[in-house]
């Protein structure tokens, strides 16, 4: 778990440095603010995420393990649909900062965007972890995740400027709701 938290951590701030050191203060202001807005998202999921915890860490009978499952499945699309209605409302909230910064908009939304797996990656997250005892899966995920990031803003910081890192963290982020979700699934078989 600490394995996790020191990737996602890193992987935060190195974006913005490689941003900075390829592209420019401009443009890693650019990116930077929108970055910052939405990393409020992360925060309310791991709020949520810490309520699926508990819950998935008590549960011993398999009928009630998988209706709380898809229970938290469907509160996971509920944020998901937030997170729309953020990329909906992100020129609004952009404008606030002044015209200099709306350029900032397409960055926070495809953020937005990039963030729908994250949510719905929630409860495979948490089952694995803690009902199914399988830390090491999310572990392996966080490290080829931080490659991930790594080598799409290496490569393509300088083809797709500031929207580089917002690539790398929507692939990321996809792979993990993908490969959560189906060991999610084969654990849930077996039992």
């Amino acid at each position: 778990m600490s394995l996790n938290k020191i990737v996602s951590t890193t992987a935060t701030r190195l974006d913005v440095l490689l941003v900075l050191q390829v592209l420019g203060a401009y443009k890693a202001g650019i990116y930077g603010l929108s970055s910052t807005l939405a990393v409020g998202v992360p925060l309310i999921i791991g709020s949520f995420a810490t309520v699926l915890a508990s819950k998935f860490s008590s549960i011993t009978n398999k009928k009630i393990l998988v209706k709380f499952f898809y229970k938290s499945i469907g509160l996971s699309v509920v944020f998901s649909s937030f997170l729309i209605i953020g990329v909906i409302v992100a020129p609004f909230v952009m404008r606030f900062f002044g015209e200099k910064y709306i350029d900032s908009i397409p960055i926070l939304q495809w953020l937005l965007i990039g963030f729908i797996p994250f949510a719905l990656s929630t409860p495979a997250v948490n089952i694995l972890i803690y009902h199914f005892k399988k830390p090491h899966i999310i572990s392996y995920l966080s490290i080829f995740q931080l490659l991930i990031i790594i080598s799409i803003n290496y490569y393509f910081l300088p083809i797709f400027g500031i929207y580089a890192p917002v690539l790398a963290l929507s692939l990321a982020n996809l792979l993990t709701f993908v490969i959560t979700y189906i060991y999610s699934f084969k654990y849930l078989s077996e039992k």
